[in-house]
């Protein structure tokens, strides 16, 4: 695909429709880029014998390293203070304590 100028376009059109994303022209030349950097990673991850995991195209692979850095790392925001309550279910009857050991 990225040996393909056509096909890397038709590739970046198809990701930023399943991903609802739009560009104004400027912006989405950059974006390109970085879609291009990001789908070249991808395939020379999967191409290594070694490597045993696959790797694909997501919701990163357009964003620049200070939009990734966003996501990275707790989010607290809403952390609540305190001991977590306890979670409950009416379908469970669970003992207080159970003896793990013969």
């Amino acid at each position: 695909v990225l040996r393909s100028p056509k096909a890397a376009l038709n590739l970046y059109s198809s990701f930023k429709a399943d991903n609802q994303l739009t560009f104004p022209v400027g912006e989405d030349r950059m974006r390109f880029k970085l879609f291009l950097d990001s789908a070249q990673n991808v395939a020379d991850f999967n191409e290594d014998p070694e490597d045993t995991a696959h790797y694909v195209l997501n919701m990163f692979s357009s964003m620049t390293g200070e939009e990734v850095k966003q996501y990275e790392g707790l989010n607290a925001t809403e952390a609540v203070e305190g001991p977590a309550p306890a979670l409950q279910s009416s379908r469970l009857n669970v003992p207080s304590s159970v003896q793990w050991t013969n």
